[in-house]
């Protein structure tokens, strides 16, 4: 039977392997390459990632740099006090079993102003910079707070475009951050106002 499928594929076949060496050979460079070109594409993916984390957090930094005169120009006037936390790293719970005890944590990068009984909180997450609109006294649990309330606005990352950011559907430029970032503030004032 052997001797027949060889006649009839012209194919010489190793008897101890069941394979042609030279072709298995060839075979293997083939793979070879795809797993590198995988490996490849990977670590293009990884560092991409990174690169963006990265970028949102340089640019929650970026947006403290930009609010931090506002929010001490605004406490010197004492009219009213603003309390505005600079960037960090938080490790938080992102879920909880049904007794409450904690299941999943996950690390995020933040911000956070607060003016009487409101809070903007802006949270670096992977590709994106939300903006959150909460109450101060549910910055306990901040993740799953965050998830219920769900961001007012996102800057988000458009890998796609060589890691460019986009604010609802256009081009986040320095201005529109700018812009953006400091109508977010103005709402933050306006939704402390509302509820006193």
């Amino acid at each position: 039977m052997r001797a027949q499928a060889e006649m009839q594929t012209g194919l010489e076949i190793d008897n101890t392997q069941g394979t042609r060496p030279d072709y298995l050979a060839y075979l293997g460079q083939k793979a070879k390459a795809i797993r590198s070109r995988a490996l490849t594409a990977q670590n293009q993916d990884k560092d991409l990632n990174e690169r963006t984390q990265k970028e949102a957090q340089a640019m929650v930094d970026g947006i403290y740099r930009l609010l931090a005169p506002y929010v001490a120009a605004l406490n010197q006037m004492k009219t009213i006090a603003i309390a505005l936390s600079e960037p960090a790293h938080a490790n938080e719970v992102v879920e909880r079993d049904e007794h409450e005890r904690p299941l999943r944590y996950r690390v995020f990068y933040r911000m956070r102003i607060t003016v009487s009984n409101q809070s903007m909180v802006l949270r670096a997450d992977r590709d994106c910079v939300d903006f959150f609109l909460l109450p101060a006294e549910k910055m306990l649990s901040l993740y799953l707070t965050e998830c219920a309330f769900g961001p007012f606005m996102t800057f988000k990352a458009q890998p796609q475009d060589g890691s460019a950011w986009s604010v609802e559907g256009k081009a986040l430029t320095e201005a529109r951050l700018e812009r953006y970032t400091l109508l977010a503030f103005e709402y933050l004032l306006d939704k402390s106002q509302e509820s006193i």
